[in-house]
């Protein structure tokens, strides 16, 4: 009886973590608890996705407001985000960082570099360029191979910021190819698409709304 009382016991323990990990995955538990917990539990994640109790999720993210690009009188690469939008950098950063990203990565534009940079600077890790997710995806001449091949070569974990055309053209190149979407698509700044993958494969997607600072 001892024993099987302390089976039961065991199981609800990993029955609970389980409930916990899926809650950080997705963004939906909320802690008032001290920093250690927080980082136990950023462990759980780790260690479950590791072992693959849970899919190991890649998250896409727009970038944030940046105002708008008749109004800037520059080189549009350049344009930064506005007061709003470094709001939702900081927003994200909090709640992506919970997460223990593996590499964050940014198309070179300025506007996507600074969406990640509180990021980066709360992970202590680098933004590392990558010009296949600049803008204007859709005027070059067959991006999808080397696309693909970026993507099936993220480490799990991997947080990625893009622009408005590239965003949707890999959520439905991946579609074409089998990915599941569950919900409401989100396609506004600083909305994050989150991708599980299956091996190398990327099985279902679903979206997170822009954080709400304004």
């Amino acid at each position: 009886m001892q024993h099987g009382k302390a089976f039961g016991e065991i199981l609800a323990g990993r029955q609970a973590l389980g409930v916990v990990a899926l809650g950080l995955s997705f963004g939906t538990v909320a802690f008032e608890k001290t920093h250690s917990t927080v980082c136990h539990c950023h462990l759980v994640v780790v260690h479950l996705c590791e072992i693959h109790c849970l899919p190991v999720p890649v998250y896409l993210v727009r970038h944030a407001k940046a105002g708008s690009r008749n109004d800037f009188d520059g080189d549009d690469r350049e344009r930064p985000l506005t007061n709003s939008g470094r709001r939702q950098a900081a927003a994200l950063a909090t709640r992506l960082a919970a997460l223990s990203p593996s590499i964050i990565m940014s198309s070179p534009y300025r506007r996507c570099v600074e969406t990640l940079e509180p990021l980066a600077v709360a992970i202590g890790c680098q933004v590392r360029l990558d010009e296949a997710l600049g803008e204007f995806f859709t005027e070059r001449s067959q991006p999808e191979a080397g696309l693909m091949t970026l993507l099936q070569s993220l480490p799990d974990r991997a947080v990625i910021c893009s622009h408005g055309d590239v965003i949707p053209a890999i959520i439905n190149l991946l579609k074409d190819r089998g990915m599941h979407v569950h919900g409401e698509p989100q396609w506004q700044k600083a909305s994050v698409w989150v991708l599980e993958r299956d091996g190398k494969q990327f099985a279902t997607a679903s979206a997170w709304p822009p954080p709400a600072v304004d």
